[in-house]
């Protein structure tokens, strides 16, 4: 592929060429896919004038290709850029636009990119508000309502680590209930979804006693880790979740056998 095939006053040529590039980014992970990617959205977007009805798109996409070099060089200039126009591009897109809530979604986990990385709470408030825009916006039939039911699930456990205020503990568990109940059986993503769950369930545990909680983490704990492959790299951490919840749930039975023995 000619990397310097097109004008630079040619933003719908610009797109092509940076779309084929992020897909081969996709299929083969070379960075230098990503940077050509990255060179050509950029073009695109500056020669897309104000207004036009493609420019919204454009910035998003060049949105997620600086997160994604992001990913890579934990360079915070492109987290910088990547919030930028993923900012510019929900802006640009009108309420009730079928791609807004793509937008919002993309914009949220920008902001949790940068709260995880520099652990400032405006970026978690602001990754919270994008997640709970983009689940209202999403059709009960759209497919990706699942994934973002998730997304916000996440936000709330996030916050409530931070504030500790059980309301957001009980959202997270609604969002994240809704989002395992709704996925099917052979979803990638399944094994992730009941993951977190169990966690929200044993941090919920941890705050109230409640032994049902610590039931709920080990169901959904050990439907994560059968139905994660040998050799996965989240499985030894989902191993280690749940070995932790059988340890409490030990713990506990002890204790009440303890009791019932000398009663």
């Amino acid at each position: 592929m000619c990397r310097n095939s097109y004008s630079h006053d040619d933003p719908d040529h610009a797109e092509d060429i940076a779309e084929g590039y992020s897909r081969l980014f996709q299929r083969l992970g070379h960075l230098d896919d990503l940077e050509a990617a990255l060179r050509s959205w950029k073009l695109a977007v500056a020669a897309t004038p104000a207004g036009h009805p493609d420019l919204a798109r454009r910035q998003q996409n060049l949105a997620v290709s600086y997160s994604q070099r992001f990913q890579i060089l934990d360079n915070l200039k492109d987290l910088d850029s990547a919030l930028k126009f993923g900012q510019a591009a929900v802006a640009a897109t009108p309420t009730g636009h079928p791609d807004l809530p793509g937008c919002q979604q993309s914009l949220a986990r920008f902001y949790t990119d940068s709260f995880r990385r520099l652990g400032n709470f405006h970026d978690l408030e602001s990754a919270l508000k994008y997640d709970q825009a983009a689940v209202a916006a999403t059709p009960t039939d759209h497919p990706d309502l699942t994934g973002r039911q998730q997304n916000l699930a996440v936000s709330y456990n996030d916050r409530y680590q931070q504030l500790g205020n059980l309301d957001d503990l009980e959202s997270a568990l609604e969002y994240g209930q809704a989002a395992v109940t709704a996925t099917p059986s052979c979803h990638p993503d399944l094994a992730r979804r009941q993951q977190n769950l169990a966690v929200f369930y044993h941090n919920r545990f941890q705050r109230l006693g409640n032994l049902g909680d610590l039931e709920l983490a080990l169901e959904y704990g050990q439907e994560a880790v059968a139905a994660t492959p040998t050799g996965h790299p989240d499985l030894p951490c989902r191993q280690q979740s749940l070995a932790v919840s059988y340890y409490n749930h030990f713990q506990i039975l002890g204790k009440l056998k303890s009791s019932l023995k000398y009663d």
